[in-house]
């Protein structure tokens, strides 16, 4: 047990902004990563477009560029802090300088806890004539591997966060007519599908990271029409996989594999305005390799999918939670915590409901030699509420098993569930509660979460010691089999529960500074350990978490 510890984030981003005198009215095209109108927004607001680009002037076009979104960013941080380092399977060790609340109790996915990361964007544009604008971006990250058990761990990677270029064409005057093509060379961050963060899909992760090699360039066409957006994308990625063709070597491997190119396919549209009734679709199909199991070899693994939203809003967007785990995810960037929503007009309200379903063709586990389908769906409901400076929102959210670990792709990696397994989805809910005063605002969030279980044969990845073997039941949080816990014999899952307080304090559009302490208890958590005579044992660890975090930012 510790006597103190504590959670500190720190982030400098620095930005050249041009002011709106020094800026042609045709030079406001969409800085890098920020959400495109065919991009999911995380804080679910209905169809709206980033501010078009009208048509250049007859004299001669203006060119612009910008610095934009220059983040360095500095972790200090800690898991748990009830726990010391090494005294659980998820090491959480003494607070340092490369890390940040990564625990899974809040149920908040995509978390990227990058630490020390620096972040540069150059971004420009050319208008010419005809309403047609020409724009691009270079938006690079640099960051500290913050993985305890990773031998890279304090070291720095470079990575791309959606480099683009565009070409977009301006209907009349209108600042919501023109279609666009935007080039990802890298990596088509932006081109994703689903809405709702947590139920993002259609990344590059996608195509299984095991066995791709790189990212997943792409490009994508979007029209919009005064509120009607349509919009076809594809990415592709490299991945080594076997081929159909077993090499004559007997007694050794027999499987040639062979690194190829393999694509996806995404399109969607939809309709609606800042405020009423919206309507969003979109999906996607996608080839993401070749299966490597006996019997099926060199078979395609195929899969595709569509979500759908609804929304109803009225007044100015709510925004996000006051929760530090928002600002970590990967699909909407840690600077949004410089973006304090508007608390124009007394009231402001949006209810939404989104739902997703997928489906894969891999090894069928209970009959050799063929393959069968395996059905995923996810489901969201929100309300948010804002009555002066009080804001409320509510969340359900639900994720069949097979959909958490669909990118893997499966819980038994490129194969089915077997037959007679049983399986239960994850169920969670959550209320928060927030007030400003002035330049601070205090946040009460509670949640309870109903894990998603599966109950049959021991799987790949959980484990083979003789304390996991015979037929229990696998606590899945993660797609990463790390977040799974396989429960003693003859026990079953029970619901997670936590408790958060969070503060915000935005002075100056340019700064704000955010902190929260979670409690939470998860009695799902176990580990493997021995006993005096040497027999493995599956035992529970210590099922209270108490996270503490501290964000704070500044822009120029």
């Amino acid at each position: 047990m510790r006597r103190f510890a504590a959670s500190l984030t720190l982030s400098l981003c620095l930005c050249a902004p041009m002011s709106r005198a020094d800026t042609p009215a045709n030079d406001d095209g969409p800085p890098p990563a920020v959400p495109t109108p065919t991009e999911p927004r995380p804080d679910a607001t209905p169809v709206s477009a980033p501010p078009p680009l009208a048509a250049a002037p007859a004299a001669e076009p203006q060119r612009s560029s910008a610095f934009d979104r220059v983040l360095i960013q500095l972790n200090w941080g800690d898991d748990n802090l009830l726990v010391g380092a090494g005294e659980t399977r998820e090491n959480s060790p003494d607070p340092n300088f490369s890390r940040c609340t990564r625990t899974q109790i809040d149920g908040v996915p995509h978390r990227d806890c990058s630490a020390g990361r620096t972040r540069l964007g150059l971004y420009k544009a050319v208008p010419l004539r005809g309403g047609l604008t020409v724009s691009g971006a270079l938006v690079v990250g640099l960051a500290v591997v913050t993985d305890p058990e990773s031998s890279q761990a304090g070291k720095y990677e470079l990575y791309d966060q959606g480099s683009y270029l565009r070409v977009a064409k301006a209907f009349g005057s209108s600042l919501s007519r023109e279609f666009a093509v935007e080039f990802y060379p890298v990596d088509a961050r932006p081109l994703t599908l689903g809405f709702h963060p947590d139920l993002e899909w259609g990344t590059k992760d996608e195509f299984p990271r095991n066995f791709r090699r790189g990212l997943a360039p792409g490009l994508k066409l979007g029209l919009d029409l005064d509120g009607f957006y349509v919009f076809a994308g594809a990415k592709s990625a490299l991945i080594k996989s076997p081929l159909e063709v077993e090499l004559e070597n007997e007694g050794g491997n027999r499987i040639l594999f062979s690194t190829r190119t393999f694509y996806g396919l995404l399109g969607g549209f939809g309709y609606g305005h800042a405020e009423g009734f919206s309507a969003e679709v979109n999906g996607g199909f996608f080839h993401k390799g070749t299966l490597s199991k006996e019997g099926v070899i060199g078979k395609p693994i195929l899969s595709g999918g569509a979500s759908l939203r609804l929304m109803w809003r009225q007044g100015l967007p709510v925004g996000l939670r006051i929760a530090s785990a928002l600002y970590q995810r990967a699909t909407s960037g840690s600077e949004q915590i410089i973006q304090t929503p508007s608390y124009e007009g007394h009231l402001a309200w949006a209810v939404s409901g989104e739902g997703t379903l997928r489906v894969q063709d891999l090894a069928d586990s209970s009959r050799p030699n063929s393959t069968a389908l395996e059905w995923s769906w996810a489901s969201h409901l929100g309300f948010q509420l804002r009555v002066g400076n009080t804001r409320l929102h509510v969340e359900q959210r639900n994720r069949s098993l097979t959909y958490i670990v669909a990118d893997v792709p499966g819980l038994i990696p490129y194969s089915t569930l077997p037959d007679g397994a049983e399986t239960f989805p994850e169920m969670q809910a959550l209320v928060s509660v927030d007030h400003r005063l002035g330049d601070f605002t205090l946040a009460l969030t509670g949640g309870v979460r109903m894990p998603a279980t599966y109950r049959g044969p021991s799987v790949e990845g959980s484990g083979t010691d003789p304390a996991s073997a015979g037929v229990r039941t696998v606590v899945v949080s993660d797609a990463d089999a790390g977040g799974w816990y396989i429960l003693p014999e003859g026990d079953d899952a029970v619901p997670v529960w936590w408790a958060e307080l969070g503060f915000k304090w935005a002075p100056a559009k340019e700064f704000a500074l955010l902190a929260d302490i979670l409690f939470g208890r998860d009695q799902n958590r176990t580990q493997v350990e021995r006993d005096s005579a040497g027999h493995a044992l599956r035992v529970y660890t210590e099922p209270n978490v108490l996270s503490l975090n501290l964000v704070g930012q500044f822009l120029f």
